[in-house]
């Protein structure tokens, strides 16, 4: 049995991550005497498939799934393909997206030589050719959005917030 902070090094994550994860009840953990968090060996393979399916996309409202499948002695196997289905389906939308962004980046560096410097009678500050000033952007560049519409370029990655503060800080 091993205390918290051994336990998290071995399984390759933090203490609060352990915690989290009893709280979640995605683990158990034994306590010794004195109160300490102990776990085991069987515990700790638990934590490292947690961690590894993160690691592939997986929600902890899926792995949850898993390991509830697992425990009740039922295979997973089917419902894990079924998501794998869904996020391979999710990855080439992205790709998609990404491909298209990459375009109009492309498009829009190609016009970079063209725009001057310091343009007389220009005086909103901003660069011309994120304004739209340097010339049309291709409209190979405009990317359907996840849900089948047309989504402006400008708009295909808006900040989110997430934790109280923007996303990409």
């Amino acid at each position: 049995m091993l205390r918290i902070g051994e336990a998290a090094r071995q399984a390759g994550v933090s203490p609060h991550a352990l915690r989290y994860y009893e709280s979640l009840g995605l683990i158990r953990c034994r306590r010794s005497g004195s109160g300490y968090r102990l776990y085991d060996r069987e515990t700790l393979e638990r934590v490292r498939f947690i961690r590894r399916a993160a690691q592939l996309g997986f929600t902890l409202e899926e792995i949850a799934q898993i390991l509830q499948l697992r425990d009740e002695g039922r295979a997973p196997c089917s419902q894990v393909v079924a998501w794998l289905d869904e996020k391979i389906d999710h990855l080439n939308a992205q790709i998609r997206v990404l491909t298209g962004l990459r375009a109009e980046l492309i498009a829009l560096r190609s016009q970079a030589p063209a725009v001057p410097a310091d343009p007389s009678g220009y005086s909103s500050g901003y660069c011309a050719l994120l304004e739209g000033r340097a010339g049309p952007i291709p409209a190979a560049a405009t990317r359907p959005s996840d849900h089948g519409r047309a989504r402006s370029p400008s708009r295909a990655h808006p900040l989110r917030r997430r934790h109280g503060r923007q996303e990409g800080r």
